[in-house]
């Protein structure tokens, strides 16, 4: 803290020093109030700046400036601790019980992916095996087709040089 008028700072309060740190106290038993306990240690920064803000409000009468304020620790009463602490086993099952789930789930895709990918293959190959056999099938009848054509003509030649 600055003083920046001595007479307001010796006669605006008995003891100054002791007043701003009582009010330092209110002020941030007030600020951490207004706040979820699981943030008060993430908002310390924010915490220092409101208390310093509330602080020179009051002061300012005083003939004081506070400019800086620090919080060093937080101390909870145990029963909070351990409340916060199951809080946080909780929230570690649960993020567990999320990401297991979350790897069956990609892990029941990936095998009905893998399913579906066998069962295209199985169908495709099965239709490139029909595409051959029936392919095989034509090229045999017209063999065969071929074939009786090729024994008529030649019947039918030797039946022409006969009667001749």
């Amino acid at each position: 803290m600055k003083i920046f008028d001595p007479y307001l700072a010796s006669y605006g309060v008995d003891d100054a020093e002791h007043a701003i740190t009582q009010l330092a106290q209110t002020t941030m038993r007030s600020e951490l109030g207004k706040i979820v306990l699981d943030s008060v240690f993430r908002e310390r920064e924010s915490l220092n700046i409101a208390i310093v803000e509330s602080i020179n409000k009051a002061a300012n009468a005083w003939g004081i400036n506070c400019l800086r304020y620090e919080i060093k620790d937080v101390k909870l009463p145990e029963r909070v601790q351990e409340a916060m602490q199951m809080q946080v086993e909780a929230e570690r099952r649960k993020r567990a019980a999320i990401l297991e789930s979350e790897g069956l789930r990609e892990a029941s895709i990936n095998k009905a992916e893998g399913e579906k990918q066998s069962k295209i293959l199985v169908s495709e190959a099965q239709q490139l095996e029909q595409i051959n056999k029936a392919r095989g099938e034509a090229d045999a009848m017209a063999k065969v087709a071929q074939a009786k054509a090729d024994s008529i003509r030649i019947v039918s030649e030797a039946l022409n040089e006969s009667v001749i």
